[in-house]
């Protein structure tokens, strides 16, 4: 009986730990090559760096080969999430090839991209002039609302926030 018992505990701290270990978070972007000193309001000439920035979607388009989205910028978090609390750092316009769904990367949403800096393009905030950043992103991340999350533990109990 005792050799049941100890198999038994094994198997259940073992079953624990990879458990634990599926749900760790790891960062969703690389950093390697990313120069992370840069943000949208000192990156105007900066042509080619890779950058991961993040935000609130202001505005989005598609256009005839790619869609562009034009995105509120905020500091990030370790893993990547715009605090969107914090103080705005300028604005960017993303260009991700092909078409994205106007109804999912709607305007409001919170995003992160990574990608490399092209030419900036010149817009206009009401009437004023803005030189906007343009990041060709590699990759975006369109994060949930914090509120719509929800941790199921066992069978019956949940604990939403």
């Amino acid at each position: 009986m005792k050799t049941f018992q100890r198999k038994f505990s094994r198997f259940i701290m073992i079953g624990s730990l990879l458990l634990l270990t599926a749900c760790a978070g790891t960062p969703e972007f690389s950093t390697e090559g990313v120069n992370l000193d840069l943000n949208p309001s000192t990156a105007a000439d900066q042509l080619g760096q890779q950058v991961i920035w993040g935000g609130t979607i202001i505005d989005i388009r598609n256009l005839a080969d790619k869609t562009r989205i034009e995105v509120l910028s905020y500091p990030l978090t370790k893993a990547h999430r715009p605090l969107v609390k914090g103080s705005a750092q300028g604005r960017f316009i993303v260009e991700k090839a092909g078409y994205l769904e106007a109804k999912q990367f709607r305007p409001g949403s919170i995003i992160t991209v990574s990608g490399s800096l092209q030419s900036p393009q010149s817009g206009r905030i009401g009437d004023a002039e803005y030189v906007y950043p343009v990041v060709q992103a590699g990759q975006l991340k369109l994060w949930k609302e914090r509120g719509a999350s929800r941790v199921h533990f066992g069978i019956g109990i949940g604990i939403s926030n």
